[in-house]
């Protein structure tokens, strides 16, 4: 490396402040240099550095679970289509009376005599 004078020395000693301090604003702390490095960066004699390859950049496989194959039900095989009828809800208790309308079409269920003389007497 070439001589410098106290002048020369003390104009890069405050660029080489002043680069470190953008590196750390901009948050890129890997490229602050000390003076030296600094020096032949300035002066284009620095060679491009290489990253070191962590473990955790490395490609990890992806997970993915283990599910079964279950064939569909709606398939248009040889058969033909294949559905299930679904049956219909019938309520085969005697606790409900019957059903009752309370405003519009909010259905109330009735139980005994009370709930009916209450849901008549209600005002609308």
């Amino acid at each position: 490396m070439k001589k410098f004078s106290k002048k020369e020395i003390e104009k890069l000693q405050r660029e080489h402040k002043q680069y470190n301090k953008e590196m750390r604003q901009i948050h890129c702390h890997s490229l602050q240099k000390t003076f030296d490095e600094f020096v032949a960066y300035r002066f284009g004699k620095s060679l491009p550095t290489r990253k070191k390859v962590s473990t955790l950049s490395q490609e990890v496989p992806i997970y993915q679970r283990e599910t079964e194959k279950v064939s569909s039900m709606n398939s248009f095989g040889k058969i033909g289509l294949v559905t299930k009828v679904k049956q219909s809800n019938k309520y085969t208790g005697d606790l409900i009376q019957g059903i009752g309308v309370m405003h519009k079409s909010n259905a109330v269920p009735v139980i005994n005599s009370n709930v009916a003389k209450d849901l008549a007497s209600m005002r609308r």
